[in-house]
């Protein structure tokens, strides 16, 4: 996923500035919108056009005719808990796109939406879903909100699902006060709306975020790896001493850590639950960003073939370094690192910092020197900060030799005097392993 978001910053989003929107759906849809794929999709397509049509009227308002709209849409399955929690991450421009006689795309920047924007967003979304369940048959009648089986019993994989619907049974443990930082970090939905713009509508909620601004392209980079994150953290798991999963959940704000406490068999019918159908793909293009948009070309950046300067980790390329805006004196600082844990509230909260002047109508330039392939170790080192070509001696290691013939591998390692035969491959441990192996104190 972070090689996704180094991709869509490279290759996809240009450098104007974006803002994300996230829509929450009712609880009783988050079933239906998990087993039927057609309708989760139905929902993404309804509500990207209903932004796309709230964007065209703001353009009407500033006399800005024939423009064209893009949106990058991610569709999630899970919630902090790992909970089944189906709802959408939009990343879009925060403008609209003209071209000109001469065949160059401007970007125009519009306002901010409103939370009344929002709120009418919402219930768009709301009314004309309805209609779609009406006419797929998805609905108990025309009066009622909610919705019919089409067997009265449950499949397995749909007996999973709801299961994992709920938060469940949490077990609370007292710890330290929290601080700010760690509340903006871990804070949830309605912690986040208090910095962003927030519209309710019939149980669907639509959150707007502050916009990243066209120069900092390392805050769209670690937007993109929020949107793309996985659905559960492997720091977060543990085991029991009775061989139960344990799963640590994001803190409450009245300062109360909480984790989630499964049987092995709960534990893997909620990961059940959270596999997305075949051939449903949770990255959705939209307007100009399509694979087939005849404006595409003129709005994604252009990129030229990596060149052996690229690949050299001791001075990282123009290309993946922040983009500054030169109309900002030396305060300007650069974002935060991705590995610091408060990357999601700096995304959704800090203000951003740009020039109005500079970025409300701007033209989409040329972007040269992004390579094509970004290799392993650069990735390592743009994604997580750590240099894998790093030798201890203070100089820097390269390849010289790719070997796979497994005579000459077992040479190689012998004058290093490393072992040359495979490690013994461990045996499987029951549940009697765990309770030996941690102490009866543990908690």
């Amino acid at each position: 996923m972070c090689n996704g978001a180094a991709h869509l910053v490279d290759h996809v989003l240009p450098d104007v500035p974006v803002r994300q929107l996230v829509l929450s759906v009712p609880f009783e849809l988050r079933l239906l919108l998990a087993c039927r794929a057609d309708a989760f999709g139905a929902m993404t397509s309804l509500f990207i056009s209903e932004v796309f049509r709230w964007q065209r009227e703001r353009a009407r308002e500033e006399e800005l005719k024939k423009v064209r709209y893009g949106a990058l849409v991610m569709q999630h399955r899970f919630g902090s808990s790992l909970n089944l929690n189906t709802h959408l991450h939009a990343v879009f421009p925060d403008g609209v796109f003209s071209r000109h006689p001469s065949r160059k795309v401007k970007f125009h920047e519009l306002r901010p939406p409103e939370p009344d924007d929002l709120e009418d967003i919402a219930f768009n979304v709301h009314q004309r879903f309805l209609r779609w369940l009406q006419r797929h048959g998805l609905l108990k009648n025309e009066a009622e909100s909610g919705f019919s089986n089409e067997s009265p019993e449950l499949t397995a994989l749909q007996a999973c699902a709801q299961g994992s619907l709920g938060l469940g049974n949490l077990v609370k443990k007292r710890s330290k006060p929290r601080t700010s930082n760690q509340d903006a970090d871990e804070g949830g939905f309605e912690q986040r709306a208090v910095n962003g713009r927030v519209g309710v509508s019939h149980g669907y909620s639509l959150y707007a975020g502050n916009p990243i601004s066209a120069w900092d392209r390392d805050g769209r980079e670690r937007l993109l790896r929020y949107c793309l994150r996985a659905p559960l953290s492997l720091e977060r798991l543990s085991i029991g001493p009775d061989g139960n999963v344990i799963y640590q959940v994001k803190a409450t704000r009245h300062g109360n850590e909480t984790r989630r406490v499964m049987t092995p068999m709960q534990f893997m019918a909620r990961l059940v639950a959270l596999i997305p159908p075949p051939y449903h793909p949770l990255l959705r293009y939209f307007g100009v960003f399509g694979p087939h948009a005849s404006w595409r070309k003129a709005v994604v950046p252009d990129v030229a073939p990596a060149t052996e300067h690229q690949h050299d980790l001791a001075k990282p390329p123009a290309a993946w370094t922040l983009k500054t805006d030169p109309s900002h004196s030396a305060s300007t600082t650069s974002p935060k690192s991705p590995a610091d844990p408060s990357v999601a509230s700096t995304i959704l909260a800090a203000p951003a910092r740009e020039s109005k002047q500079e970025t409300r109508n701007q033209d989409i330039g040329p972007r040269l020197g992004a390579p094509w392939r970004i290799d392993w170790a650069a990735l390592l080192r743009r994604v997580h900060e750590i240099d894998s070509l790093a030798c201890p001696c203070g100089g820097r290691l390269k390849f010289v030799e790719l070997v796979t013939e497994p005579t000459t591998a077992r040479e190689v390692l012998a004058s290093m005097g490393l072992p040359t035969d495979l490690p013994p491959i461990a045996k499987a441990r029951s549940p009697d392993f765990y309770q030996e192996s941690f102490p009866a104190d543990w908690d």
